[in-house]
């Protein structure tokens, strides 16, 4: 399955589709195409992609769509059979980030997506373009606050050394 806010043409153009802008909404609302999830939906209100599929060949069948008020609706979810199996591919991977997960409701929705793959091996790309860093304190020092208080921890333990009792620091040699 494949998530994606942007998909690269030379995958989009062999499997039968073409990714565009197709909302300008503040807000839309993500439904599968198949009856028994017709009342599962999730509305994404923060800053929905308003990606989708605009053109899609034969055989590519269009699982999701986006729902608007003032728009058409548009494919979202698609299957393309590929080789000996299928490739999924979701336009709005938005929806599972916990601001929605931990919505009432919204959980329903992913289950409903996640339950078209197979009970078998599943493949997953996630493609990521930042280069995290490995230094053992990168997390300390990627939040501002934790950044921040270990400064002040290690500028108090720096004031202690130098600002330390003349007879503390003969029983410490």
């Amino acid at each position: 399955m494949l998530m994606v806010s942007r998909m690269p043409k030379e995958v989009s153009d062999s499997i039968g589709y073409y990714d565009s802008e197709i909302s300008f909404e503040e807000e839309n609302v993500l439904k599968l195409t198949d009856k028994k999830y017709q009342n599962d939906f999730i509305k994404l209100d923060k800053l929905p992609s308003g990606r989708g599929f605009s053109f899609i060949k034969p055989g590519v069948q269009v699982l999701g769509k986006t729902v608007e008020k003032r728009n058409t609706d548009q494919a979202n979810f698609i299957k393309v059979k590929f080789g000996k199996g299928n490739i999924y591919v979701h336009s709005e991977p938005l929806f599972l980030t916990n601001y929605y997960l931990l919505k009432s409701g919204n959980i329903k929705y992913a289950q409903d997506v996640f339950s078209y793959l197979q009970d078998r091996e599943t493949l997953w790309f996630v493609k990521s373009n930042s280069k995290e860093s490995r230094f053992f304190m990168r997390f300390i020092l990627s939040n501002p606050a934790l950044k921040y208080a270990w400064w002040v921890l290690l500028g108090g333990f720096v004031l202690f050394i130098f600002l330390m009792p003349k007879e503390s620091r003969e029983l410490c040699r």
